[in-house]
């Protein structure tokens, strides 16, 4: 039997202990213990205000109330059995208590807007106690936008020109 330290989980044996032979001059090897500790996962939800699907420097809105998970069983959507948080207003989040392995990270799309960084999820893996925040060399930050809206009024006087500008 191991006496699991607090703050890991018992991982092989599934029950952690063995029965072994306990008469003298017996040699038990082979009955190895092993433990994990959780991890977790972080990033951020940003407004991509110019909507060309990179984050750049001047783009630092943060976008608060949007659940970000982890699709642990590759099914569409969010289930709930999947690992889920929520973003604070600055649009920081933090998966916690995740299990060793390679997860795909998504986010629920608010309605209204459309994804630009993100959009297919992040491979992230997670090892015994890591704290990750790339996917490889990529941070961990989703991106959206929403459209643009123009707005012309016509007048119905008779005019000889008129001119719009839509620049701002």
């Amino acid at each position: 039997y191991e006496d699991v330290p607090n703050g890991w989980t018992c991982s092989f044996p599934a029950s952690c202990d063995y029965s072994v032979p306990t008469s003298s001059g017996s040699n038990v090897s082979g009955k190895d213990f092993a433990n994990w500790q959780p991890g977790s996962i972080s990033g951020h939800k940003y407004v991509d205000e110019n909507a060309d699907g990179e984050l750049s420097n001047s783009e630092t809105t943060g976008v608060g109330g949007v659940t970000i998970w982890i699709d642990s069983n590759g099914t569409e959507g969010l289930q709930d059995s999947d690992i889920q948080t929520t973003t604070a207003s600055d649009g920081s989040w933090t998966l916690d208590g995740v299990k060793p392995g390679t997860y795909t990270v998504k986010e629920v799309v608010p309605d209204g807007q459309h994804c630009s960084v993100g959009c297919n999820g992040f491979q992230v893996t997670v090892t015994s106690g890591s704290h990750e925040t790339t996917s490889g060399d990529t941070p961990l930050d989703f991106g959206n936008y929403e459209n643009a809206r123009i707005t012309v009024i016509k007048s119905t006087e008779q005019e000889t020109s008129r001119n719009f500008d839509f620049t701002s």
